[in-house]
């Protein structure tokens, strides 16, 4: 680098010759520069074979190597692995009361097995003489709308033939008709309602003391008491 600089302050005379003699040095650093290059060639090849580790007989014996192919194996005849387990919606079911009421025993624990219709606990409940007054007063409804569709069915076959005879109106006849639908969904509605009453108070109890049972709708084990 020191030729290089030198050569740059001189005359051009001066500058050739030195320059014809610099290109003879600077040929030889190329030739050196060239050997230097092939020299990291050889050191880079020499440090990947570094990093390779040969082992004589004795060696890979005290070592146990053992070498073979990819083949199937079950790691362990149980996996032990933290998680839950989740029962689908048709094989669970949530039990609770119909109707208000205080707790007056609980029959099971959590973890016991139950049977289908097995008493889980009993309730005692007001509201049981309530709903059983109410079906009281629905199926003395229910009399009366029957009785009245009778008569309606009555007058509705004499109008209609009255009526095909042109002797009355017909306003008349469709009156009566319009009155005998009304009464036959009424009929329907209020049996309806006795059936929704009747589900209530099929948990049984009495009119003096309403105790409820509470049963379990399928079989299984109980999982939780919230009460």
């Amino acid at each position: 680098m020191i030729n290089v600089s030198s050569c740059k302050s001189k005359s051009n005379e001066n500058a050739a010759e030195e320059h014809a003699e610099g290109d003879g040095h600077n040929h030889e650093a190329e030739e050196d520069h060239s050997g230097h290059d092939h020299a990291d060639g050889e050191h880079t090849e020499q440090e990947a074979h570094s990093k390779t580790v040969h082992l004589n007989a004795a060696q890979y014996k005290n070592a146990g190597i053992d070498t073979g192919w990819f083949e199937m194996k079950n790691l362990s005849d149980a996996i032990n692995a933290s998680g839950y387990t989740k029962l689908p919606p048709q094989n669970q079911a949530d039990v609770t009361s119909t109707m208000g009421g205080i707790v007056k025993t609980i029959k099971v624990i959590e973890g016991q097995y139950v049977k289908q219709g097995q008493s889980l606990a009993t309730i005692q409940s007001l509201e049981y003489n309530k709903i059983r007054l109410e079906k009281s007063k629905l199926k003395e409804s229910l009399q009366s709308a029957q009785a009245n569709k009778q008569y309606l069915d009555v007058e509705y076959n004499r109008q209609k033939e009255l009526s095909e005879e042109n002797i009355n109106a017909k306003k008349t006849f469709q009156k009566v008709a319009s009155e005998l639908e009304l009464e036959t969904k009424k009929i329907v509605n209020l049996l309806e309602q006795i059936e929704i009453t009747d589900q209530m108070l099929i948990l049984g109890g009495t009119s003096k003391s309403p105790v409820l049972s509470i049963n379990a709708p399928i079989s299984g084990y109980v999982s939780d008491i919230y009460i």
